[in-house]
C-alpha cells in the first residue's frame, strides 16, 4: 500500500500491510480520516426552488405586458440565495409545468399566469 505524499513533501511512503499504513496515517497531524458530510441545500427540492422563484418574480416590477426579464430571476436566485444552476433550472421548469409562469419562446422573459398570480392573492 502506498500513501500519497503529505502536504509540503515530495516523497511517498510504501508499507507492507494496511495496518502499518493506517498506523502511520493516524500518527500524522496533516491527515484527517473523519468523514465530512455536506449540509442539506435549501433549494435541492425543486418545489422549494420553484416557490422561491415565484416569490422573487412577485417582488420584481414587471415591464410592458407583465414581462419579467429572466435575469431579474436568475440573478437573485443564483447569487443572493446561492442556488446552483441545476436547482434554479429545476425550479423554473417546475414553475412552468405547474402553470405558475409562462416563458416566452426566446427565453428572455416570463409572465405570471392566472394560477401563479393567485398564489399571492
Amino acid at each position: 500500500m502506498t500513501i500519497p505524499a503529505a502536504a509540503g513533501t515530495r516523497s511517498r511512503k510504501a508499507f507492507d500491510t494496511e495496518e502499518a499504513a493506517l498506523d502511520w496515517v493516524s500518527s500524522q497531524p496533516d491527515f484527517d480520516l473523519a468523514m465530512k458530510f455536506a449540509t442539506a441545500r435549501p433549494y435541492s427540492d425543486p418545489e422549494a426552488a420553484a416557490r422561491k422563484l415565484i416569490e422573487i418574480a412577485n417582488s420584481v416590477e414587471a415591464v410592458q405586458d407583465g414581462r419579467i426579464h429572466i435575469e431579474l430571476l436568475n440573478g437573485p436566485m443564483l447569487f443572493e440565495h446561492k442556488a446552483t444552476p441545476a436547482e434554479y433550472s429545476a425550479g423554473l421548469k417546475l414553475a412552468i409545468e405547474r402553470g405558475w409562469l409562462v416563458m416566452h419562446e426566446s427565453g428572455t422573459y416570463v409572465r405570471f399566469t392566472q394560477a401563479g398570480a393567485e398564489l399571492f392573492a
